[in-house]
């Protein structure tokens, strides 16, 4: 929620300029051997009981898409688990979340050989695509695209979300002080 495309998104929805959205997709592949520099297969991220799984670990995407449209009210899953590893860990989900007019499939596999990490709305005026990897927010309407490139690092990524942490951190001890 706190890249720029995003954010942009989510103002744009708010701003109700994409129109009515009928589907939201939201992808996330990537592979946990390459998550850490020390190469094991005992680390947390695969270890179930420490709160590894591809339902812990990319659980980020499902908190992606309720921040962009939050009045879902069913849910399905199937998750995958991986012969790879020694313990019976989740590594592929697809989620598939909806209500009367809107559906939302959730794709995450901590297994890919390539990686991946997007976010598709279709609407009745366009189509949005977001590469949240390589920074392009694309709008296909009419035959035409239209391509917004955003600078953004990721270590600025990372400070502004720990930013929003401790921002929601120190509200939540204000409360509880009261």
């Amino acid at each position: 929620r706190h890249h720029p495309i995003i954010s942009k998104i989510k103002k744009d929805i708010e701003n109700k300029k994409y129109g009515k959205i009928f589907h939201i997709e939201i992808n996330c592949f990537s592979n946990v051997l390459t998550w850490r520099k020390k190469s094991s297969k005992n680390f947390m991220s695969i270890n179930k009981s420490l709160g590894g799984g591809v339902l812990r670990e990319l659980s980020h995407e499902i908190d992606l898409l309720l921040y962009l449209k939050n009045d879902f009210n069913k849910l399905n899953a199937k998750v995958t688990y991986s012969k790879i590893f020694k313990n019976k860990i989740d590594t592929i989900a697809n989620i598939n979340i909806f209500n009367q007019s809107v559906t939302a499939t959730i794709k995450l596999n901590m297994i890919s050989e390539f990686e991946k990490r997007d976010v598709i709305i279709y609407t009745d005026k366009m189509n949005i695509y977001a590469d949240l990897l390589n920074n392009v927010l694309s709008a296909y309407s009419n035959n035409k695209v239209r391509k917004i490139i955003f600078k953004s690092s990721m270590e600025k990524l990372y400070k502004n979300q720990m930013n929003d942490f401790l921002n929601n951190f120190n509200a939540l001890n204000k409360i509880r002080e009261n």
